[in-house]
């Protein structure tokens, strides 16, 4: 009995000491399900001062016809906009699947409203088990104005200090 009884005990603690490889995640925070864009941190660019890395940009791409791949180079602490800018579905939503190599730093990511020049970011936290390799996010802004145009951007952050980082994304509906 004391033999099946040490027998179940260490099939036991042999499982819980395994759980913990497989709860990790990649992003310290956890990539959220949607960025609800009500729940984003906003910056107002109307009175910026600082020259910007890129032109925001003054065509449109229609998602609906097909997605849009960035490529991403030497990102600083200033906002990289896509070359285009984009209408969210009739739900409100723009989807973003990126690839980023940070350095192990933070990165941000956003949306431009190309109309009222705000940028509603959201903050996401590198772990080490991703550094120097790049990591997934793969998530999406909801509660856009589906009447309105958005330019997704990013930068290194949230400490504004410059710390390269490059990737891809895609952005679709």
């Amino acid at each position: 009995m004391k033999k099946m009884i040490s027998l179940i005990l260490t099939l036991a603690m042999s499982l819980v000491l395994c759980i913990p490889a497989f709860a990790t995640s990649p992003i310290a925070n956890s990539v959220p399900v949607g960025i609800n864009i009500n729940e984003c941190k906003v910056e107002d660019l109307t009175d910026e001062v600082m020259i910007r890395s890129l032109e925001i940009p003054t065509s449109y791409w229609n998602l609906g016809t097909g997605y849009y791949t960035a490529n991403l180079e030497i990102v600083s602490n200033k906002w990289l906009y896509t070359n285009f800018y984009f209408r969210p579905n009739e739900d409100g939503r723009i989807y973003f699947d990126c690839n980023l190599s940070s350095g192990g730093y933070p990165v941000q990511i956003g949306v431009l409203d190309i109309d009222d020049n705000y940028v509603y970011y959201y903050n996401y936290y590198v772990t080490a088990d991703y550094y120097p390799d790049y990591f997934p996010i793969n998530s999406y802004f909801y509660n856009l104005d589906p009447e309105k145009d958005y330019a997704v951007c990013w930068r290194s952050g949230p400490d504004l200090r410059v710390h390269e980082f490059s990737g891809n994304a895609v952005i679709s509906w």
